[in-house]
């Protein structure tokens, strides 16, 4: 699975993050359950013998999860289903594990590949009807990133050798340069009184397969390091028109605070 499907004749089973494509969904999961030991009598359909937790986007339609209950319990004999939210699932682990610190009452924020999404808790049970999502996800970030340095750069970071090389390469960037600045205008500034000076405005880092393809790259004063993820706090940094972050959580705990 993973990117190495992007080489398959196979279109992706989501839409919108919501899984419509069933048949690609059952391809996916005998891929998956053939190789997982463990699972059951020889790994075989139809032979799960241990209950299963899946994640949905938050607000999943019902139509959708009446169709996965139906594929893992008709195809696969699943003795058991839990479907929900991976950042609920999260908050109840951690309540479990962890009482005293995670309260009853809260908000959970949940960034993900595709969205990033906000779930009020109130007596440790979801609140979904004034759940909100905001159209700002990583896939998000990483793709903004990869349109800036190849604009930056003047070249294409895809290659010959696969076609999400360029992206998988980004994804690397941002998982090991890119930061949250406290102060986004001084880390701005500090990045340009580092520049022509060999000095190191945020510390130093290092990525050696960026440096095969962009030889010129200095990540060490790279604003790209602070301005992608700056942008779920300003969106009108990429030219998206929506709430930050910051008014998404106070719309969020303003609903529940009228309701």
């Amino acid at each position: 699975v993973g990117t190495d499907a992007a080489w398959a004749p196979v279109k992706s089973p989501f839409e919108s993050n919501v899984v419509i494509n069933f048949e690609v969904q059952e391809t996916i999961f005998d891929f998956v359950l053939s190789r997982v030991q463990g699972l059951g009598k020889g790994n075989e359909a139809g032979a799960l013998e241990h209950e299963v937790v899946l994640t949905e986007c938050v607000l999943n339609p019902q139509a959708s999860r009446q169709a996965m209950a139906e594929l893992m319990f008709e195809t696969y004999g699943c003795p058991g289903l839990h479907l929900g939210p991976d950042a609920t699932f999260a908050y109840a682990h951690n309540r479990l594990v962890d009482g005293g610190n995670v309260k009853s009452h809260g908000l959970v924020v949940g960034m993900g590949h595709s969205a990033t999404n906000f779930v009020p808790i109130v007596d440790d049970v979801p609140d979904f009807d004034r759940a909100l999502r905001m159209n700002l996800s990583g896939m998000g970030m990483t793709t903004q990133l990869q349109r800036c340095l190849e604009v930056k750069y003047g070249k294409s970071l895809n290659g010959k050798d696969h076609p999400l090389s360029g992206f998988n390469l980004v994804e690397k960037i941002k998982a090991q340069i890119c930061l949250v600045a406290l102060d986004y205008r001084e880390e701005l500034k500090k990045i340009g009184r580092s520049l022509g000076k060999g000095t190191e405005a945020l510390g130093s880092f290092e990525c050696p397969d960026a440096t095969g393809v962009l030889p010129a790259l200095d990540l060490n004063t790279a604003v790209e390091r602070i301005q992608i993820p700056e942008i779920y706090f300003q969106p009108s940094i990429a030219g998206i028109d929506q709430m930050n972050i910051t008014d998404t959580v106070e719309a969020v705990c303003s609903n529940g605070m009228r309701g």
